[in-house]
């Protein structure tokens, strides 16, 4: 299990779980602070792991939380599947990727800096197109949690991580490969090839052969 922090951001009449894995406090606060509701939460998270016992609020609005959101941003960019997920299969990066300083984790993936969306890009290589639930199951966490967490850092659900990764494997596998579409559904973590002809319809409004065809013409 996946060391990570739980922080409660209560919502009018509900109440958001975000987890935040391999962040500390201060990444915390600058990533997710964005209400004063919130940042009360995260204020009485920051006094229980470090212990201090200032009363003044707007101690870790100016010394940790930047004032100029547009700085924050900058800082802390939203990070998308696309800036993740560059290729399926294996190749050397681009000079434009060395360029801007693009580097390949240990699971594929270009790094994002951030301890749990590495772990969780790896796991979807992994894992291909699965539910929700096996995703945190295998993280050991609650499913509202993980989707809460993911859309909080990235602005994406969890099924459009998902989705991004399956259409450039797919892209990739039907064009570059001379695998089965059998294997490929395999691959990708569907169930039967069944199941990934109905994904295929759906997302590129054509079975796989037909996708096939239609990329390798494209070349």
């Amino acid at each position: 299990m996946y060391k990570y922090y739980l922080l409660r951001t209560e919502r009018t009449t509900n109440c958001t779980s975000i987890i935040c894995y391999g962040l500390s406090v201060q990444q915390i606060v600058q990533v997710l602070f964005v209400t004063d509701q919130a940042y009360n939460k995260l204020y009485k998270y920051y006094l229980l792991q470090t212990k201090r016992t200032t009363n003044n609020l707007c101690y870790i609005r100016n010394n940790i939380y930047s004032k100029n959101q547009n700085i924050m941003l900058e800082t802390y960019p939203t990070i998308l599947p696309e800036d993740v997920f560059l290729f399926y299969i294996k190749r050397e990066l681009t000079d434009e990727e060395v360029a801007k300083g693009i580097i390949i984790n240990k699971y594929g993936n270009a790094n994002t800096g951030t301890v749990f969306l590495d772990s969780f890009a790896g796991l979807v290589r992994r894992l291909g197109w699965k539910e929700q639930t096996v995703y945190a199951d295998v993280l050991g966490v609650p499913t509202s949690d993980l989707g809460a967490t993911i859309r909080t850092l990235t602005g994406k659900s969890l099924k459009d991580w998902l989705d991004f990764y399956v259409k450039i494997g797919t892209r990739e596998l039907l064009a570059k490969t001379n695998k089965k579409i059998s294997e490929i559904s395999l691959e990708l973590g569907f169930p039967d090839q069944a199941s990934y002809s109905h994904y295929c319809r759906e997302r590129f409004k054509a079975t796989p052969s037909d996708l096939r065809r239609r990329l390798r013409l494209k070349k």
